[in-house]
């Protein structure tokens, strides 16, 4: 009965026969029917969040399909990310991947007129204005959660890193 949504974080699992691989991902809106879920031989690590903003099931496989650079998707964002789009369309509430090169930075400070969660799925993020100002570095399985309006930023990474990010507006 509750909208959600489910990251494939390793192994393999299938969508009513759709293999989604790593980085594969389902949306459920409430009050829909689940697809068949099936997984592969060996254990199966998801990430599931539960939202309300959710409006069409989808099945995203995981891969490289998908992904393009940053500039026309959102306006004015910061060069060298790439992003694929999960679900919606960006701009409104949705869902992508974000891929942030090795040695990438940004020393703008920004906020958002939505809230914005983002789970670290490789790498390290590292955020100046994070922890209410202390500062700190997001590493895999690391998550947060940010309501609108949020100073944040200067912002960067070390190693690079690949989120998984949604938003819940514009």
């Amino acid at each position: 009965p509750f909208a959600f949504e489910l990251l494939v974080l390793d192994g393999d699992l299938a969508a009513d026969g759709v293999a989604l691989g790593r980085h594969g991902y389902i949306v459920v809106p409430a009050g829909a029917g689940c697809p068949a879920l099936v997984a592969g031989s060996e254990p199966v690590r998801v990430w599931i969040d539960f939202i309300a903003d959710v409006g069409e099931a989808l099945v995203v496989p995981g891969g490289e399909d998908g992904w393009t650079a940053s500039g026309g998707l959102v306006p004015g964002p910061p060069p060298g990310l790439t992003r694929k789009p999960l679900r919606a369309h960006l701009g409104v509430s949705c869902a992508f991947l974000i891929r942030i090169p090795a040695g990438w930075r940004e020393d703008r400070v920004e906020w958002h007129d939505c809230a914005e969660a983002a789970l670290c799925l490789d790498g390290d993020l590292w955020n100046v204005r994070a922890h209410g100002g202390t500062g700190g570095t997001m590493l895999r399985g690391s998550y947060f959660w940010r309501p609108k309006h949020i100073l944040h930023s200067p912002t960067g990474s070390d190693t690079g890193c690949e989120l998984f990010v949604s938003v819940d507006g514009e």
